[in-house]
């Protein structure tokens, strides 16, 4: 019995690896689309050809565009070796140091992003799983806080690890990557001291 289940087991297994291999083509062709500046035309026909399956294939995995975008941007990170969710304040401004070198290392990919109306969407549309992860990450800071001045605190850490932060840096100031991921890892700890210090010093304003 067991010898005349084991080819079962064997094609369940294959088919398995099948689909992801095909998962994975199909977000390789959304990164390549992202690095060519073409995100704001892109439509699963798009990539289902670029990934050489049917539409119907990329549905199935991936029913909507959104779905399909928020998918590419987590696998994506876990490509390039970037946790998806720091668990702690002490982890934050590590994450921050690695993810603007990995901006740097990806530049035309994540500006490809940034600058795409497309791309907008999407960071809207994950902006509360983000929210969920700060509040998660920070709870051991922000929990002595006045109610009202969580979601301030919470705004400027959020800014902090933002695209849009190394993107200014970059631009404006001339930083690369490494020292514009050191000057905001610096900013975020600031901050974090300052909420272990005084929990209330938003409500006391400047000295």
């Amino acid at each position: 019995m067991n010898k005349r289940a084991r080819p079962r087991r064997y094609a369940s297994a294959l088919r398995t690896d099948l689909m992801e291999h095909t998962r994975t083509r199909i977000l390789e062709a959304v990164g390549a689309t992202f690095g060519r500046g073409e995100l704001d035309g892109l439509s699963i026909e798009a990539v289902a050809a670029l990934a050489r399956v049917s539409a119907r294939t990329v549905y199935r995995h991936f029913p909507t565009k959104d779905e399909l975008l928020w998918a590419f941007w987590a696998w994506f990170l876990r490509q390039t070796h970037i946790p998806d969710e720091p668990l702690t304040p002490e982890e934050l401004p590590l994450f921050v140091e690695r993810l603007y070198r990995m901006f740097d290392e990806h530049e035309s990919l994540v500006r490809g992003f940034v600058t795409s109306g497309t791309g907008a969407q999407v960071r809207r549309a994950s902006f509360p799983r983000r929210r969920q992860q700060l509040e998660r990450a920070l709870d051991s800071l922000t929990w002595k806080m006045q109610p009202a001045d969580v979601p301030l605190a919470l705004a400027v850490v959020h800014l902090f690890s933002s695209v849009a932060s190394w993107q200014t840096m970059r631009d404006l100031w001339g930083l690369d990557g490494p020292e514009a991921g050191r000057a905001a890892a610096w900013g975020m700890r600031v901050i974090l001291d300052e909420l272990r210090r005084n929990p209330r010093s938003l409500q006391e304003g400047p000295p």
